[in-house]
């Protein structure tokens, strides 16, 4: 466990999947993410890595070899070694090895930075291809903030936006079907159960660098993107769970039938070797 603080957040991180366990607002003494509870979700904030979502059957293909791969990758449960750590700041690294080669062919480092600044957490992650050959990957932050009273009272700003499509979910698969969502004023969604009852919102190639989570009249958190545009956004609760999940994708879950090779799957990056890319997002504690 490491934790990092200053004046005004307490951030506790697990070395297992590099997840953010805990922000606490010292000055205002309340929780920024959730407080695990099992009994809704075994996750407080998981790293997404080397997919987002969900592979039909669990599987995948590559150089006609077929590979097992659980949802959202294997990251979210592998055990990171800290490289760097002082009161403010912490950074840890996922290397390849035997037991990921055995379900993903490629060799890699990957690197993962939280920092705090002033109210803000800044998050830097970084893939390195290690290897000989293009490396394909995916990665998506998770995180679940904390929400008090009911989702109704919550609504979701993207500033600029009047209405977008949403991508619809079978089973942890996209349909190709989608639906439009209308906001108010400026940019504004208000949220309710019924958004989350078949899966997550899904928005996909909206051009969204920014969203912002209120509580009635209060603004809780801005999410910003500061490095690579995310061409996909999720946003997710469980069905009355005292969580929201703002979502930034590089990467998604496969539509239903798809068969093809890793080189056809929407939304894979590509790396050649040696080469390294950052995925950068700050959350400003409001």
């Amino acid at each position: 466990m490491h934790v990092i603080k200053n004046a005004f957040s307490s951030i506790k991180v697990d070395s297992k999947g590099a997840q953010l366990l805990s922000w606490e607002d010292l000055l205002q003494s309340k929780p920024v993410l959730w407080n695990l509870n099992e009994s809704y979700w075994n996750r407080v904030s998981p790293i997404l890595f080397p997919f987002v979502g969900r592979l039909v059957n669990d599987s995948y293909t590559y150089n006609e070899k077929s590979y097992r791969m659980p949802q959202h990758g294997f990251a979210r449960d592998a055990d990171f070694t800290c490289v760097y750590e002082q009161e403010n700041q912490v950074t840890l690294r996922l290397c390849a090895d035997a037991l990921s080669r055995a379900c993903y062919p490629f060799d890699f480092e990957f690197t993962v930075n939280y920092e705090l600044q002033e109210r803000a957490l800044c998050v830097s992650n970084t893939v390195k291809n290690t290897g000989s050959t293009i490396m394909l990957f995916g990665f998506g932050a998770h995180p679940g903030f904390h929400i008090e009273g009911d989702i109704s009272e919550c609504r979701l700003q993207i500033i600029g936006k009047t209405r977008l499509q949403r991508h619809l979910i079978q089973n942890g698969y996209y349909t190709g079907e989608t639906e439009w969502v209308n906001f108010e004023g400026d940019g504004f969604l208000s949220l309710n159960e019924e958004y989350f009852k078949d899966d997550a919102l899904v928005f996909k190639h909206e051009n969204i660098d920014s969203m912002r989570l209120w509580k009635g009249d209060t603004p809780l958190i801005d999410f910003d993107i500061t490095g690579i545009p995310a061409p996909y956004w999720g946003i997710w609760k469980k069905p009355q769970a005292p969580f929201l999940c703002l979502e930034p994708w590089w990467g998604i879950a496969d539509s239903i039938g798809f068969k093809g090779d890793l080189r056809d799957k929407e939304g894979m990056n590509s790396l050649l070797p040696g080469e390294s890319r950052s995925f950068e997002y700050k959350i400003n504690r409001l």
